[in-house]
């Protein structure tokens, strides 16, 4: 069976760059009082320098135009969201995950992903960097659906640490990833295609929206009904 600890792609820049940006966010932490949403027309000028300054060092790109901004979009739906942007500027994916782009034409798919990226970006007031709560939220996430999530698809999943012992290994770089332990049982270019099924299925990472108070799991559970 093949294993994955995180699923990686292109596409999955997008949710890296929310870690990266949130590392170095001039902003101060979330109130996790209550959902207190604002009506925001799009990225800050600083946002839009940085995604610029990171999409080009990352792709090697250079003279990257405006883009005009679409809308935000939930952290957990980014890499999707993006992907079929990129499949709908022309990039054939035939079976919705993997792209069967010529090498000579690869540099034309990274300036369209930049410019999906650009397109479709999560809400800023989700990407200050973590506190604890955030970390702790990441584990009630974690213990209360996503191992279910995955046990309930057929994968066995480890007894997790307590919830001292989760912080402790995630501030450290040593944090407990349930898909560490996923096993598909399926070749080729399809182990993508399912790999990428669970990953809709069962986030890793906890919606944002969650981590920053805006919502419950159980809110969140329900939206998804």
């Amino acid at each position: 069976m093949r294993r994955r600890s995180l699923r990686t792609s292109l596409i999955t820049i997008g949710t890296a760059a929310v870690f990266l940006l949130g590392a170095c966010s001039t902003g101060s932490s979330q109130d996790l009082g209550g959902p207190q949403l604002t009506e925001v027309e799009g990225p800050s000028e600083e946002y839009i320098a940085w995604a610029k300054e990171w999409y080009g060092d990352f792709y090697g790109l250079t003279d990257l135009p405006e883009v005009e901004f679409v809308r935000y979009v939930p952290s957990e739906e980014l890499d999707f969201v993006i992907r079929q942007c990129v499949i709908d500027q022309g990039f054939p994916a035939p079976d919705g995950v993997n792209f069967d782009v010529p090498q000579e034409n690869q540099e034309n798919m990274y300036l369209a992903q930049y410019i999906c990226a650009r397109q479709y970006a999560i809400d800023e007031k989700y990407l200050g960097e973590w506190t604890d709560e955030q970390t702790r939220l990441q584990y009630k996430w974690t213990v209360e659906y996503l191992i279910p999530c995955l046990e309930v698809r057929g994968h066995s999943i480890s007894e997790p640490p307590s919830e001292t012992a989760f912080i402790d290994s995630w501030n450290n770089g040593g944090a407990f990833f349930p898909f560490q332990q996923v096993a598909l049982d399926v070749p080729g270019l399809e182990f993508s295609v399912e790999w990428d099924k669970l990953a809709r299925a069962c986030p890793q990472q906890i919606p944002l929206s969650i981590a920053y108070g805006y919502q419950t799991i159980e809110q969140w559970k329900a939206m998804r009904q």
